[in-house]
C-alpha cells in the first residue's frame, strides 16, 4: 500500500506540483480504501487514519527526503505576472542581451506509448497489455529568436557568463513561453507521427496487432520521434510564444496562432483514424488524449503500475538452466 503513495508523490514532485502533508494523508487513506475495496471481503478490515506519525514514519522507511513541501496556492498570481515582464525587461537591457541570447526552459511529462482510448479498448482484455502509462520527463526549450544556430551540449558547458533566472512562482500558465501553446503543439505532433507509424506497421504485409507494434517500439523510438516531432514544431510559433514575457522580440505578431495550429494537427489525426478503418476516433478523443499528459496520476493508474511492476518482476526471475544429461553412450 506504501508504494503507491510514493509512486505518487515521486510523480507530483517530477511535475513541481507543491504538496503537504495533509494532501499526502488524504491521498494515502483514499488509496487504502480503494485497495480494500478491490480485495474485497478477503481483506482484512483494518482502520487506517493516515497520522502524522504514520507519515513520519513513512517517510523514513521509504527514505522519502526530498519531497517538495509546500501550503502555497497553486492558482497562477496575475500580480507576479503583470509586473515580471517589466523586470525581465530591465534585466536584458542591462545586460544588453539578444533575442538569441535568451533562452526558455519548461520540464514535461509525455506518456510515449499511449494511443486513444477508442483505438486500444479492445487490447486490454489481451494477454500481458500493459496500459501505457510509461512517462518520459522532457526538459523543452529554445531561444526568443526565429532562429537557434546552436545549443549547449550539456548544462555542464555552461560558463559563469551564463544568467539564469526563474519566473514568479504559480505564473507558469500566463508567463513561461513554453506554456503558451508549444509544448501542446509538440505533444501533438508527437502523437501525430507515432500514430502514423502504428497505422504502417498494422497495415503491413503481416498484419501484426496494436500489442504487437508497442512490443517493438522502445525508448530509442521515442527518443528519434521526439527530436523530429520538435523540429517541426514551427519557429513562428516558438518566437510568438513570448509575447507575454517580452513582447519586444517577437517578429510580426499577429496573434495566438499555435491554437489553430494544434486544431489541425488533431483533425489531422482523426482522418488518418478514421481512413484506416478506426471510425470510433473523434477529435474528442484526440483532445482527452493530448491533456492526459497533464493529468495526476488516479489511484487505478497507481493500482495498475504496481499490478504491471510486480508482473515484471515475476517475468525477470528465469527459471535454473536444466542440467545437461550425458549417458553412457554418449560419452
Amino acid at each position: 500500500m506504501e508504494r503507491l503513495p510514493s509512486v505518487w508523490i515521486e510523480d507530483q514532485t517530477k511535475r513541481n506540483v507543491p504538496l503537504n502533508t495533509m494532501v499526502i494523508q488524504q491521498k494515502a487513506i483514499s488509496l487504502y480504501n480503494d485497495l480494500q475495496e478491490e480485495e474485497g471481503a478477503s481483506s482484512e478490515v483494518k482502520p487506517f487514519l493516515a497520522s502524522k506519525g504514520w507519515f513520519e514514519r513513512f517517510k523514513k522507511r521509504l527514505n522519502l527526503h526530498n519531497i517538495k513541501m509546500s501550503g502555497e496556492d497553486a492558482s497562477a498570481d496575475t500580480d507576479s505576472a503583470n509586473k515580471y515582464p517589466v523586470e525581465l525587461k530591465k534585466i536584458i537591457d542591462e545586460g544588453g542581451y539578444t533575442p538569441e541570447q535568451v533562452y526558455n526552459v519548461d520540464e514535461t511529462g509525455l506518456f510515449w506509448k499511449r494511443m486513444p482510448a477508442s483505438i486500444s479498448i479492445e487490447e486490454k482484455s489481451a494477454p500481458g497489455f500493459k496500459a501505457s502509462k510509461d512517462r518520459l520527463t522532457l526538459l523543452l526549450g529554445g531561444n526568443a529568436s526565429d532562429n537557434a544556430p546552436s545549443h549547449p551540449v550539456n548544462l555542464n558547458d555552461l560558463s559563469d557568463n551564463v544568467r539564469v533566472e526563474y519566473i514568479p512562482k504559480n505564473t507558469t500558465s500566463l508567463l513561461q513561453p513554453m506554456d503558451q501553446g508549444v509544448i501542446a503543439n509538440f505533444k501533438a505532433y508527437y502523437l501525430k507521427k507515432t500514430f502514423l507509424q502504428l497505422i504502417k506497421a498494422i497495415d503491413g504485409e503481416d498484419k501484426p496487432t496494436i500489442r504487437d507494434f508497442w512490443k517493438k517500439f522502445n525508448i530509442l523510438d521515442a527518443v528519434d520521434n521526439i527530436a523530429e516531432s520538435w523540429d517541426e514544431v514551427k519557429t513562428s510559433a516558438k518566437n510568438g510564444s513570448w509575447i507575454n514575457i517580452w513582447p519586444e522580440c517577437v517578429h510580426e505578431f499577429q496573434g495566438f496562432s499555435q491554437a489553430e495550429s494544434l486544431q489541425q494537427i488533431q483533425q489531422d489525426i482523426v482522418t488518418l483514424a478514421n481512413n484506416v478503418g478506426f471510425e470510433e476516433v473523434i477529435e474528442n478523443d484526440v483532445v482527452e488524449l493530448l491533456e492526459s499528459h497533464r493529468e495526476d496520476l488516479t489511484n487505478e493508474d497507481l493500482m495498475m503500475l504496481e499490478q504491471e511492476r510486480a508482473a515484471g518482476q515475476e517475468e525477470d526471475i528465469e527459471s535454473p538452466p536444466t542440467p545437461l544429461q550425458l549417458t553412457t553412450k554418449d560419452v
